[in-house]
């Protein structure tokens, strides 16, 4: 996993999200855009001061690989439930794989 934190984009990234209160993340598939907003949130829910009260949503073509992020919050345990509870995924039916 890249270290979001540790990159020179990140700051402007989170710029944009508190500015806009939106991110959105196109692109053909298979390029990784699911793996970049798994970090991303990854990122933004570790902080030393999380964005409590908020919630993301993903609007995605297959199910929502919740093994995927479990394993980037290996080191946060506490916070998957937070995470899983603050997504929202279109379509609705069956959202999340294991």
């Amino acid at each position: 996993m890249i270290e979001l934190e540790e990159s020179a984009i990140i700051s402007h990234v989170f710029d944009l999200a508190k500015k806009n209160g939106l991110i959105s993340i196109a692109g053909k598939s298979g390029t990784g855009k699911t793996t970049l907003a798994l970090q991303f949130i990854s990122t933004l829910m570790t902080l030393e001061k999380p964005y409590r009260d908020q919630c993301v949503w993903i609007q995605a073509s297959e199910q929502f690989p919740k093994k995927r992020l479990r394993t980037l919050f290996e080191s946060y345990s506490d916070k998957v439930n937070y995470v899983l509870k603050n997504i929202f995924v279109a379509p609705g039916i069956k959202p999340f794989s294991n």
